[in-house]
């Protein structure tokens, strides 16, 4: 009976000493209140991994306040990330009930029931593993930057830091490499700007193609009847080569914009 006392007693000591080292080793969030990060621990995760490649490191990124991100833009993410981000303290319970129960239904442990200000703990501080000790120091950092943060604030970091893509971090510099256009520029602007430059090219596609439908019998003709009447090829080569010019270069403009509508419609089906 001595013996399982000390044991409990030994495990009860190490175990209050491993929840004290987390703890105290957690970082300190409440300079972000002030300070924008110049860095994450992803951002250094990914720029080690491209180094082990030898590929250069990658880093788009583009710091905007959270005033100058467009207001769609932000309820996307928050319909996409985290529905419940303006009413929780940093975790929601609920969510990681139902995470439990999927992953213990599936006999696996995915991803789940992450709100915002854990992602961002996640990938300010911490790494992708699924280690339970890196779980827990991620629900002790988001609940230190909910006591120390303003929501507005979390949520402004968030849109700055998080990745993407490959090296893309941050809505602004997402928003210009994939749509060309700034966060200011919100999803629905974006969306209605690629249809109507969509339309726009396909408009002048037309144009083009009917032109070059047009000159093409109308020079196959001519040289049928410069061939029968035996007329001199000095005469007409000048007017031959225009031609044939025109036609070439219509085709060459065809076929440019067919790949740009090509291009653009494949950006509509990445944001769809």
């Amino acid at each position: 009976m001595r013996k399982l006392v000390k044991l409990l007693l030994a495990a009860a000591a190490i175990g209050f000493g491993f929840l004290a080292y987390v703890y105290l080793t957690l970082p300190n969030v409440a300079e972000l209140g002030a300070t924008n990060p110049p860095t994450t621990a992803f951002m250094e995760l990914r720029a080690d991994e491209a180094r082990a490649r030898n590929v250069p490191p990658r880093r788009v990124q583009r710091w905007v306040p959270y005033s100058r991100i467009s207001s769609s833009l932000k309820r996307a993410v928050l319909v996409a990330e985290d529905g419940t981000f303006w009413e929780h303290d940093g975790i929601d319970v609920t969510q990681i009930k139902e995470s439990i129960e999927r992953d213990l239904q599936k006999r696996t442990f995915g991803r789940g029931g992450s709100t915002i200000t854990q992602q961002l703990a996640k990938n300010l501080y911490l790494s992708p593993s699924k280690n339970p000790v890196r779980k827990l120091r991620e629900l002790l950092i988001a609940r230190r930057m909910e006591a120390s943060l303003t929501k507005t604030r979390i949520f402004e970091i968030y849109l700055n830091v998080i990745e993407w893509g490959d090296g893309i971090y941050g809505a602004d510099a997402a928003a210009r490499v994939y749509f060309r256009k700034p966060a200011a520029d919100g999803p629905f602007e974006v969306f209605s700007d690629l249809d109507s430059r969509i339309s726009h090219y396909q408009r002048i596609l037309t144009m083009f193609a009917s032109v070059t439908a047009a000159l093409l019998p109308i020079t196959a003709v001519n040289v049928v009847n410069v061939t029968r009447s035996g007329s001199s090829l000095a005469f007409v080569l000048p007017l031959f080569v225009i031609y044939f010019a025109l036609v070439a270069t219509l085709a060459t403009q065809t076929i440019r914009l067919s790949r740009r509508v090509r291009e653009l419609r494949e950006q509509k089906r990445v944001y769809e």
